[in-house]
């Protein structure tokens, strides 16, 4: 069977397994570039070709392009998980080869940080859009993103039933279905996030789907939707192609104001769905915007001495009977020498 066909019934069953999208794109689409690159030779690569030194020339490969060692990792992760799919499901392998790949050490992520400025200004400018209920729906989004640090992908599977309250008011939670590793957790709202997606849900109107955020009555709120939203919120922001505003990076942002904050550790994990809490200590500490400011702030002086430059003429001068005895002194120090 060639890889070919293989890997398109990898992908289709990790669709009806209700994997992440972002997951099922990243592992087939890298998968797919080992086999192009394999079918340059004018072969057609069958389960023959998945073995170690063919994964080792591909690896390399990569590594002479100028991939970084997270690209390669990510390219590993997939055949990994390729290869594994094949031994367990299709059992067209006795053995997984690409465990026998090592991974290269992660360089640092590349990453552009927001601050809290940016953030307010970006919910202020929502209000600037000129369609009210497009403009309720970004004060919603944003507000998501900033009060409850889901993922993007997260945000737009969220259903109109997620959203939570309690009887007496006081409690509202969101409800985060299909998070990574098709996990379901909660997180709380507070009053401003509350408030932004009540008025969306007012001007939302009827659709067809249950789905929280829609474009309008047939379609929900997708990739190219969000990502034109936030382009139109920085605009009205006078920020227009500001690479730092991206959901992930306000997620970061949210963390990071937590821990300053004061929350505990674990609550800062629990919010943004970690499993280890590891995964949270690499996200404060991976270029936290706020140890510059805290830097800029404590390891100065308070108030820098003022050091006043010695004048030529001021030198002090040796009186005349210090001379005589520095003098004096010079010549014992001579005859003992002697």
């Amino acid at each position: 069977m060639t890889l070919r066909v293989l890997v398109n019934e990898y992908v289709t069953k990790m669709r009806n397994d209700n994997n992440p999208r972002t997951t099922i794109k990243s592992y087939g689409s890298r998968i797919r570039a080992f086999i192009l690159w394999l079918e340059a030779t004018g072969a057609t690569p069958t389960v023959i070709d998945f073995n170690y030194e063919v994964l080792y020339a591909w690896i390399t490969y990569r590594t002479n392009k100028g991939d970084r060692p997270r690209t390669r990792t990510a390219h590993i992760d997939a055949l990994r998980n390729f290869g594994k799919w094949m031994v367990e499901k299709k059992k067209c392998l006795e053995a997984n080869p690409a465990m026998q790949l090592d991974k290269p050490q992660l360089d640092a992520a590349e990453r552009e940080h927001i601050t809290d400025e940016e953030v307010q200004a970006y919910l202020v400018a929502c209000d600037r859009l000129a369609d009210a209920r497009r403009a309720a729906m970004g004060k919603a989004v944003l507000s998501i993103f900033t009060y409850c640090a889901i993922r993007r992908t997260e945000l737009m599977n969220l259903r109109l039933n997620d959203v939570v309250m309690s009887e007496d008011g006081r409690e509202r939670r969101l409800i985060v279905r299909n998070g990574k590793g098709q996990k379901t957790r909660e997180t709380p709202l507070i009053s401003a996030a509350h408030a932004a997606i009540i008025a969306w849900r007012d001007l939302r109107g009827t659709c067809k789907h249950d789905f929280l955020f829609a474009i309008d009555h047939n379609r929900r709120l997708g990739d190219v939707g969000l990502r034109t939203l936030l382009r139109d919120i920085a605009a009205a922001a006078e920020m227009r192609g500001a690479k730092n505003f991206l959901p992930h990076s306000i997620r970061h942002n949210t963390a990071d104001r937590m821990h300053r904050n004061n929350a505990p550790m674990r609550d800062i994990q629990a919010l943004l769905g970690h499993e280890r809490l590891a995964t949270t200590e690499v996200y404060l500490r991976e270029g936290s915007i706020h140890l510059f400011q805290v830097a800029e702030d404590k390891l100065g002086f308070k108030q820098p001495a003022q050091i006043q430059p010695i004048q030529p003429h001021a030198l002090p001068i040796t009186p005349p009977a210090q001379r005589e005895i520095n003098q004096s002194h010079r010549q014992r120090i001579s005859m003992r020498s002697k």
